[in-house]
């Protein structure tokens, strides 16, 4: 009879686990992390900027500049819940690219973030 207690009670809080996971990508694609893609200061155009990675997330004029911000962003959760104790965790990481431009159009310096995320060709 001990051990069907036993039993029962392992079973009972194992029925009550839950455990779950879950992420996603927001954003734009970092089509600035292709190997087949190259930048070059004082001949890439805004132009050449939007054709290739699209509308920038963010654009910013700042003394006869311009700015192109482009992010992406990755979220990951991981939960998990037994009858009296829950542990979550959440991260969440950036892949940047920032692009100026001269009042000319023309591309005066970008940098990527130092993190990034896996490149997906789409």
């Amino acid at each position: 009879m001990r051990w069907f207690i036993t039993l029962f009670m392992l079973i009972s809080v194992c029925a009550l686990t839950a455990c779950s996971g879950s992420g996603r990508r927001v954003g734009i694609p970092n089509r600035w992390r292709s190997p087949d893609i190259q930048f070059t200061t004082n001949k890439t155009t805004e132009e050449d900027v939007l054709r290739i990675l699209g509308p920038p997330s963010q654009i910013v004029a700042i003394h006869q500049r311009t700015v192109y911000f482009y992010v992406l962003e990755e979220t990951s959760s991981l939960r998990l819940g037994l009858l009296i104790f829950a542990w979550s965790s959440f991260d969440v990481e950036y892949d940047r690219a920032i692009f100026f431009f001269d009042k000319n159009g023309r591309l005066e310096k970008y940098a990527l973030s130092p993190k990034s995320l896996v490149y997906e060709d789409d």
